[in-house]
This record gives structure tokens, C-alpha cells and sequence, in this order.
């Protein structure tokens, strides 16, 4: 979550700031300039002869950003995975599925898998093999060269159902 330049942002993980940041470690003391038309200054009593329409303010904070600063507060939970297949585990479809580009359906589908397609479990770089989203166990696989994400419940292991016959969902987590 983005709301500013993160320039004053700290990051605590279980009570451990975990980033330094410039102005975490430095004073950012120091000046901004901020535009005020002729007319306010007039109004305000200020110069109107003055050359140029930026005014330098002293700012102990730093320089300021145009933009509130936020907060976001959370609490990760642990993972829970499935070990249902593992990398390099040879599957079908045992229904029509799409093919996502994450793990759980707020991830775009890009094309569909039609039933009995064979496919092989990927390793997937950051460990999510099996990892739940959106109330399923979701799978990195290759179909002959398309990677994509499907839920556990359209996989079987290629050898529980020899000749292509697909009538129920594997069990098992």
C-alpha cells in the first residue's frame, strides 16, 4: 500500500522495525517551497514587488509531501498449504479450469484448461505450493507451456485415474 513517498514510513514486523529509511536514520530537517498567488500575498499584506511567486518556508519535519500520510495495520497469519501434490507430480483436469496468474480467484484468468488436460506440478520461487487463498488450495502448474494457478479440487494425480476417467475429486490435503 502506497499513500506517500515513504520517505518517514517504518515498517515493524512482531515489534522489530525492520527498515531504515533515510529519515529514519538522518534529521530531514530543511526548507520546501510552496507557490502563493500575488493576490493572497496582497491580501495578506505581503510584498507584491517581490521577483518571484514561490515563497521558502522552514519546515522542521522535512520537506513536505502534497499528500496525507496513511497507516495500514495487519496481522499475518500463518500459512496453511496442502500436501495434496508435490512439484513434478504429473496431473490432469478433471474439469474444465481456468488458469490464473495467482493463487485464488481475485487473480486474472488469462485462458481455460479443458478437462482430462495433462499437466505437471511447477516448483513455484516463493514457496506457495499448495497454499490456500480464497477458501481453496491453489497449484502452480505447466500445461505444455502455459503456467498458471488452479485450485486442488480440478487436479488428480494422473495415476488415480487411468484411461481418462474422471468421476470424482481426489481427496486429501
Amino acid at each position: 500500500m502506497a499513500q506517500d513517498g515513504g520517505g518517514s514510513s517504518t515498517m515493524v514486523i512482531n515489534g522489530v522495525v525492520v527498515n531504515n529509511t533515510f529519515c529514519n536514520i538522518n534529521f530531514c530537517g530543511g526548507y520546501y517551497k510552496r507557490y502563493i498567488p500575488l493576490a493572497m500575498r496582497e491580501a495578506n499584506k505581503q510584498q507584491a514587488d517581490q521577483p518571484h511567486e514561490l515563497d521558502v518556508i522552514s519546515s522542521p519535519a522535512g520537506v513536505e509531501r502534497p499528500v496525507a500520510n496513511g497507516m495500514l495495520m495487519l496481522v499475518a497469519q500463518p500459512g496453511a498449504y496442502s500436501t495434496a501434490f508435490a512439484p513434478g507430480d504429473q496431473v490432469s483436469t478433471i474439469i474444465n479450469v481456468e488458469l490464473r496468474l495467482g493463487p485464488g480467484t481475485n487473480f486474472a484468468s488469462y485462458t481455460t484448461i479443458p478437462q482430462g488436460t495433462q499437466g505437471v506440478i511447477a516448483e513455484q520461487m516463493n514457496d506457495l505450493e499448495g497454499v490456500q487463498a480464497k477458501s481453496n488450495y491453489w497449484w502452480y502448474v505447466n500445461f505444455g507451456g502455459n503456467y498458471g494457478w488452479v485450485p486442488q479440487g480440478s487436479l488428480a494425480h494422473l495415476a488415480e485415474y487411468p484411461g481418462g476417467k474422471f468421476g470424482s475429486q481426489p481427496g486429501g490435503e
